[in-house]
């Protein structure tokens, strides 16, 4: 404030205003997963993702400003979005619906039962399903019904180490179906429901190849150095 920017508070109308978005001079986004918070960019595992696509800036500028305001928005998706409180459950959903091959799955997270249950469903429709996690046992029951449909799940749960943040999916990489998600949203139903959150999924082995290739590698790295549940 003392350098001449507005700050607010955010709504009450969110449990949390979670979404982590820097927007620059109305031409590109940056969708993060991790907050700014330098004492953990060295020990967590967190990703960003750039758009200057002008329907996902231009959506993105909008609900900013509402909420700046502290005025109500119904969110639009632009080209690549998904929002919570309004559609990041249903989009999320049909993301998975759509692997075919494989899904990678990175969260912090992992408890929404409409979310988990898709997951599960495409592990036992042959779909190879790998889940990286921070902490596994406090999800003891989804991490079960993964590995008896056939899906694999590892975690770290280091307190003084390593820390899974983030919140990403890859779905059949390297396939012409190739899809990829990053964003704010935890598989929780507060922040699904009940948060303020910003995701983006890309599309296809064009624009979306070099964030899925970033994250599927970054993936394979975390998935064999973690333990299994």
């Amino acid at each position: 404030k003392n350098a001449g920017a507005g700050v607010v508070w955010s709504s009450t109308a969110y449990v949390y205003t979670h979404q982590k978005t820097i927007t620059v001079d109305g031409t590109k986004s940056l969708v993060l997963t991790g907050n700014l918070t330098s004492q953990y960019y060295s020990t967590s595992r967190d990703y960003g993702v750039f758009t200057d696509d002008t329907r996902d800036v231009a959506a993105i500028e909008k609900v900013f400003d509402a909420d700046y305001a502290g005025t109500s928005v119904t969110p639009t998706d632009g080209d690549h979005l998904l929002w919570s409180p309004t559609d990041s459950r249903s989009r999320l959903v049909s993301f998975i619906n759509a692997a075919t091959k494989t899904l990678d799955v990175q969260e912090l997270e992992f408890s929404d039962s409409t979310v988990v249950n898709a997951i599960v469903a495409r592990a036992k429709a042959g779909v190879k399903v790998r889940v990286v996690l921070e902490d596994p046992s406090s999800y003891a029951s989804e991490v079960s019904a993964v590995e008896a449909a056939g899906g694999t799940v590892v975690g770290y749960s280091d307190p003084n180490g390593f820390y899974i943040h983030a919140k990403a999916m890859v779905a059949d990489y390297g396939l012409a179906t190739q899809e990829v998600e990053a964003g704010s949203m935890n598989i929780s139903s507060n922040s699904l429901a009940n948060n303020r959150e910003l995701g983006i999924i890309l599309t296809g082995t064009g624009v979306a190849q070099p964030v899925a290739q970033t994250i599927e590698t970054t993936f394979d790295g975390d998935y064999a150095g973690g333990t299994a549940a």
